[in-house]
């Protein structure tokens, strides 16, 4: 009778550990900045940006170019205009200016929302990539180190969700930068 009370008692420490052992939540964690820097659709990205930029760029520079125009005119001319064509032109240049400046907010607007434009499918395929990798590996929360809100993490009881999601999608690793001399 003893005997089978203490094999009743393994088997229920036995059962009660394993449901413990069964319920520990694993997490992981991913430097998301470093996986979207190897997923091969940020070249494009990359590239339609520096293209919108040099076009946003060269508008720029057409209208400082006639703004500069307006301005030497302006100067040179300025103490043989009448008054209300000084003034007329003063306006006209403060006008100018003043576009200039809405230009350049437009353009850092539409910048920004370009980026986001063109990230926004990347970012949504490592996002399910992310999700598919921590559910195959029962991963129960991942975090992201690259939005600096983890002050710790320690790397022996975490999972780095990298090289799982590199596997999902087929990435290769990023080249290794050469040493600074």
């Amino acid at each position: 009778m003893k005997n089978l009370m203490k094999i009743t008692l393994v088997i229920a420490a036995l059962i009660f550990s394993n449901m413990t052992f069964a319920q520990t939540p694993k997490f992981g964690y991913i430097n998301s900045q470093e996986l979207l820097s190897m997923m091969p659709e940020i070249d494009s990205v990359n590239l339609k940006m520096e293209t919108f930029q040099k076009d946003l760029e060269k508008q720029f520079e057409e209208m400082q170019v006639e703004f500069n125009k307006k301005y030497d005119d302006y100067s040179k001319n300025a103490a043989t205009m009448s008054q209300s064509i000084r003034e007329y032109k003063e306006k006209e240049l403060s006008q100018m200016q003043t576009r200039l400046q809405e230009f350049n907010a437009i353009a850092q607007r539409d910048l920004q929302n370009q980026m986001a434009t063109l990230m926004k499918p990347v970012v949504e395929k490592a996002r399910q990539a992310i999700h598919k990798a921590a559910k195959a590996n029962n991963i129960t929360m991942v975090f992201d180190l690259s939005q600096s809100t983890i002050i710790y993490h320690d790397q022996a009881n975490t999972v780095n969700m990298l090289p799982l999601i590199k596997a999902e999608l087929k990435l290769k690793a990023a080249p290794t930068q050469p040493a600074a001399k």
